[in-house]
């Protein structure tokens, strides 16, 4: 298994390469890898040494240096270089989705 970087809702896994299908994304310093819908902060990487692309309906990053994963509320990731699949995390509720704003 290879890394594992956790913030908010935003787990980032190590692969070991992208998937032959990756199409990259213009983000020459700034790559958004979630945005809440309520707060409109954003979860970060602001690095020229990264870059994302997407594949299979999924966003990949390559990290070129140790970078940081950055977000308003949380305390920054340190990431180090390599290959990740960003996968959003959903808090599971059993009396079914929190409705915010009623």
């Amino acid at each position: 298994m290879g890394k594992l970087y956790r913030q908010g809702d935003v787990l980032i896994e190590e692969v070991a390469q992208l998937p032959t299908d990756a199409v990259g994304q213009d983000s020459p310093t700034k790559i958004i890898l979630a945005q809440s819908e309520i707060t409109g902060h954003s979860h970060v990487i602001a690095s020229s040494d990264a870059q994302a692309f997407q594949a299979q309906g999924m966003i990949y990053i390559e990290i070129l240096s140790h970078t940081e994963l950055q977000h308003e509320e949380h305390a920054p990731v340190k990431i180090a270089p390599g290959y990740y699949r960003v996968r959003r995390q959903r808090e599971y509720l059993p009396e079914g989705p929190r409705v915010v704003g009623d």
